[in-house]
């Protein structure tokens, strides 16, 4: 039987562990990936502006990081060099690692209808 990815409940420990709390805003929680070894589940999150993932996991050992090899499994990796991957565009983009979340879905869909000419946000 094929491993289950879950989504719930969200699992926010980890990544509050990885970051600074003013760098926690933006960040979305995608799912539960089950963990090659068998171990603890890794938790995926996702950066709203970046579009890039952070793959973490707390073990007795600590806080470990994992990138997603491409094909179907992950390998271990610094959590310094994740970190920096997930937001290697950021500056570009125009916004700061201590930015404001997103506006929530149903603002953009209210602002939407409060002005017919503009399109509806895509739905999440």
């Amino acid at each position: 039987m094929e491993p289950m990815i879950r989504i719930e409940p969200p699992d926010w420990a980890p990544l509050e562990r990885a970051l600074p709390d003013a760098w926690l805003d933006g960040w979305m929680f995608m799912a539960f990936f089950p963990h090659p070894d068998g171990g603890e589940e890794l938790r995926a999150y996702k950066h709203q502006i970046t579009r890039r993932y952070l793959h973490l996991r707390i073990t007795d050992g600590g806080l470990e990081a994992w990138r997603f090899d491409g094909r179907s499994g992950y390998d271990a990796a610094k959590l310094i060099d994740e970190v920096e991957d997930a937001y290697a565009t950021i500056e570009r983009l125009g916004y700061t690692r201590e930015m404001e979340p997103l506006r929530e879905w149903e603002e953009d869909r209210a602002d939407a209808a409060a002005d017919a000419s503009a399109p509806f946000a895509p739905e999440r």
